[in-house]
């Protein structure tokens, strides 16, 4: 909880920093139990360009994701906050490609 409200609080700049920090873990954190949360606060709170780094590491991964337990709610913050990420765009991508699969979760 304490990088979500560091996150939160931090200036723009410094709460780029601690995402940054953070690249190379996105896997690992979507996993945890609370790490998934640093992620959706990452998402809903830092601007597309800083956070856009989550999808892009879930690329190869999205359909797993899809069917994770952590994994689906971090998908859905980056619906709701980035939909106008490039690299967004080719994660759906690759979850739609798995959509009918996915329909039988």
């Amino acid at each position: 909880r304490l990088l979500q409200e560091a996150i939160q609080a931090a200036d723009r700049a410094s709460a780029a920093g601690l995402a940054g920090e953070l690249h190379g873990h996105v896997q690992g954190l979507l996993a945890s139990p609370h790490g998934n949360y640093v992620l959706q606060t990452m998402v809903t709170a830092l601007p597309t360009a800083t956070s856009e780094f989550v999808a892009r590491e879930l690329r190869g991964f999205g359909a797993e994701a899809a069917r994770h337990r952590f994994g689906c709610r971090i998908l859905c913050r980056l619906v709701e906050h980035s939909g106008t990420s490039s690299e967004l765009a080719l994660l759906l991508h690759e979850v739609l490609l798995e959509a009918k699969d996915l329909c039988h979760h």
